[in-house]
């Protein structure tokens, strides 16, 4: 995998890294932007930071569309449940009384409200074959684009090298459970018994027979 980081602003096409990318995006949207204030919303892969959308989103978007934009973008499998946690809470989609002392609230509150206090909220996608990301504003009160919810950054994909021959990998094959990447001319011999998933640009590759998002919002 690549060891940096980069992506298309779809405010003004640039190519940006993702270290630049706050910065550029508040300078763009300060020249471009016409709609109402706006937060701007950075959201990436806990463990693997390659995987970044930036989001500008209304002040009063909700976890729970937070939650499905995320699902329709990276995650959705198989209908699993998820949930949204900072230092005192969890956000479900139906909570419920919790006996280990954790408040449990509805994902029906805002991002912004979520948020206050916090640094930022870790999101959990699938409570088994977990998917987990973080959740953060990076600028508010910024000229909107009139939409309620836009992606106006993402990663590139990042370039996963074949294990027999280090070019680009397009298929994950996967032998004892291990997701093994391989190019075209790379891929061995398989029988009807042999998973193989595509590599894609989501934090949810190779995961739970994912293969793919659906939509952008």
């Amino acid at each position: 995998m690549a060891s940096t980081s980069q992506g298309q602003c779809r405010i003004c096409e640039t190519v940006v890294a993702k270290t630049q990318m706050t910065r550029h995006l508040k300078k763009c949207l300060g020249k471009t932007g016409s709609g109402n204030d706006q937060l701007l919303v950075l959201i990436q892969d806990r463990y693997v930071p390659s995987y970044w959308v930036y989001v500008l989103m209304d002040e009063s978007t909700t976890l729970s569309q937070v939650d499905w934009m995320l699902r329709d973008l990276w995650l959705e499998c198989c209908e699993h449940m998820s949930a949204f946690f900072s230092k005192s809470a969890a956000y479900l989609d139906e909570p419920e009384p919790s006996p280990w002392g954790r408040q449990e609230r509805s994902m029906e509150v805002t991002l912004a409200e979520a948020l206050l206090g916090e640094k930022e909220l870790r999101y959990q996608y699938d409570f088994g074959s977990t998917t987990e990301l973080t959740v953060r504003i990076v600028g508010d009160k910024l000229p909107g684009t009139g939409d309620e919810m836009r992606i106006v950054a993402r990663n590139d994909a990042p370039d996963i090298a074949c294990h027999a021959c280090s070019k680009s990998a397009t298929e994950l094959v996967f032998e004892n459970w291990n997701p093994i990447p391989y190019c075209e001319d790379c891929i061995p011999p398989a029988d009807e018994e042999t998973m193989m998933l595509p590599v894609i640009n989501s934090p949810r590759m190779g995961v739970c027979a994912y293969t793919g998002p659906t939509r952008e919002p």
